[in-house]
């Protein structure tokens, strides 16, 4: 009981840092693309307490209007890993499974590594352009 608690605890602990370390590159992302300092402020505060709504829109509005203008660097790669890693299984697990939080983690352990492997093969293999190709 004290183990599935802790566990819990952790899982929250990194979920909330790995949000706070999105929010940044939202918002370090958002003043690439040209968005006003303001913006950019409410842009990330939105995607850190509703990354599920805030998130498309944000896809939508600032990422199709605008280009970048530098590619993301690799601490930027990590957070965006880490947080989708954490956050999507989470996710799942809260809409597809029943609200016990133990029943939830036990989908959890079994998630987290395999979106580990999918947002680091999306992230860093499938979206980052390889050194060879021209920019």
């Amino acid at each position: 009981m004290i183990g599935a608690s802790f566990a819990i605890l952790i899982i929250a602990i990194l979920l909330i840092f790995s949000g706070i370390g999105f929010a940044w590159v939202i918002y370090q992302d958002s003043r690439k693309r040209g968005v006003s300092d303001f913006s950019a402020t409410i842009w990330a505060i939105g995607i850190f307490l509703l990354s599920p709504v805030i998130l498309p829109l944000y896809l939508l509005v600032v990422v199709r209007s605008q280009a970048r203008t530098s590619p993301f660097g690799n601490g930027e790669l990590w957070l965006i890993w880490l947080y989708c890693s954490l956050f999507f299984p989470l996710l799942l697990t809260g809409v597809f499974s029943p609200p016990d939080p133990f029943t939830q983690l036990s989908r959890l352990v079994v998630l987290l590594p395999l979106f580990a492997l999918v947002m680091y093969l999306l992230v860093f293999k499938l979206f980052t352009p390889s050194p060879e190709s021209p920019a």
